[in-house]
């Protein structure tokens, strides 16, 4: 009998111009050579199924093919679900495991460890392999063993993000993770809400694209405020999230207002919620994150974007269960329920912020400055004498109103005015404020 399941997976790796076979073929082989399997199935189940801390960490040093590790289980998922469609004598073996698995992952936040995690579904995989003897479907049981096996293939599990006390480990890519801290956080804080964002993501256990965004940190345009920490992304005209500070050193950024930043806007900045909580619910009731990057005229013009981003997701039906399964996610643990009336809540916000500020700026939304002192107004001459010569006599206050107006006075990118920007740098360096003077380098 013809293994559609094999085949099928077999025939979209090559459409992303991956022989899968020979992949795996590859990790058999280094199994072998490190003692760990005899190549045989049941060989490699025994492996599956027993493996020590030290096998692991053998297999996590394999430099394997990236691509296989990513797309692996998604291509069997697929491949399983398409023979429950198209196949009236389907296997039901294969669906009960697919089935075991994701109930599995979904509750996986009650497991002890990720370690416990994969022990469990490796014992999962190893007894629906072991249970069905019949000799036709040895290729597949092969298959789904080494694509297991495969996965351990990256470093080594990381504590589930979703368990209490959750710390970064010292594991590869670590200290890259604390050079992008020091860039593009500086002295703040990460709050635990967004590591826990990205590390969701990260091990895809959530894919947060079906909200239309992505944890980044690297999107500094011309328009963006310097005291903005950009940590989302939505792949669209640019348009980025971030926390706002108001150049306070002391800052929570749990707590502190986050803004959108869409470049081809107009405005191009906006309140858009009161911390990072209130955001994510906003997200959820909202559909499509790009919905917040506006300012509408009223309720029904915002209502017809809200329509417009859920009418969207009901045309792709897998798009959509793709979407609920994150939404589930969100609301479980993050608490992000949909709010009943986004619209009056954003309102809300941006009256609460203007209440705060202490002087008005360009971008309108203001600064919430913590000294009493008086601010000296700038008429954001391009003549350089004029721009060194207020930076280098007048106050902080004044110096950090610049330095927010400066994005929009200014084009702060290369290749512009560059001998204010750098001038600027200057300030914001002797200033303190390391963080925003490197972000305006890489301008």
């Amino acid at each position: 009998m013809a293994d559609t399941i094999t085949d099928c997976i077999i025939q979209n790796f090559k459409v992303q111009n991956l022989d899968y076979q020979n992949e795996l073929d590859v990790l058999d082989r280094e199994l072998v050579r490190l003692n760990l399997s005899d190549g045989t199935l049941e060989g490699d189940r025994l492996l599956l199924s027993q493996m020590n801390g030290e096998q692991r960490e053998k297999i996590a040093d394999l430099k394997l093919n990236e691509d296989l590790r990513l797309l692996g289980w998604r291509t069997i998922e697929y491949c399983i679900n398409n023979e429950s469609l198209t196949n009236r004598n389907r296997r039901q073996w294969p669906f009960d495991l697919k089935t075991d698995l994701e109930e599995l992952k979904e509750s996986s936040v009650s497991v002890k460890s990720p370690y416990e995690y994969k022990k469990v579904r490796a014992e999962l995989i190893s007894k629906y392999t072991e249970q069905n003897e019949n000799s036709s479907d040895n290729i597949l049981k092969a298959l789904l063993i080494k694509q297991e096996l495969y996965n351990y293939t990256y470093n080594k599990y990381p504590y589930d993000p979703r368990r209490r006390g959750y710390k970064w480990r010292k594991e590869k890519g670590h200290e890259v993770r604390l050079q992008q801290k020091e860039k593009y956080f500086g002295n703040y804080e990460i709050p635990a809400t967004l590591e826990k964002l990205r590390l969701l993501e990260e091990y895809h256990i959530a894919s947060w694209a079906s909200f239309g965004f992505g944890i980044s940190y690297d999107h500094h345009y011309s328009v963006t405020p310097l005291d903005v920490i950009p940590f989302l992304g939505t792949g669209s005209n640019g348009i980025h999230f971030g926390f706002l500070t108001d150049f306070d050193p002391d800052i929570d950024l749990n707590e502190a207002y986050i803004v959108c930043v869409a470049p081809t806007y107009d405005p191009p900045v906006n309140i858009v919620a009161r911390n990072i909580d209130e955001f994510l619910s906003l997200i959820n009731s909202t559909y499509e994150s790009t919905v917040l990057a506006d300012k509408y005229i009223d309720e029904n013009d915002f209502q017809e974007a809200v329509d417009y981003a859920r009418d969207s997701i009901f045309l792709d039906l897998d798009g959509y269960n793709h979407r609920e399964k994150n939404r589930r996610l969100l609301e479980k643990e993050f608490g992000a329920v949909p709010i009943e009336n986004a619209y009056q809540v954003i309102k809300d916000t941006r009256k609460l912020r203007a209440s705060q500020i202490t002087t008005e700026t360009t971008d309108g939304i203001g600064m919430r400055l913590k000294s009493k002192e008086s601010i000296e107004e700038f008429n954001y001459s391009k003549d350089l004498d004029e721009v060194a010569e207020f930076l280098g006599n007048t106050n902080l206050n004044s110096r950090l109103k610049f330095y927010r107006n400066a994005t929009f006075h200014y084009i702060l990118s290369d290749g512009y005015d560059d001998e204010i920007k750098y001038l600027m740098m200057i300030h914001l360096k002797n200033d303190g404020f390391i963080r925003e003077a490197k972000i305006l380098e890489n301008y």
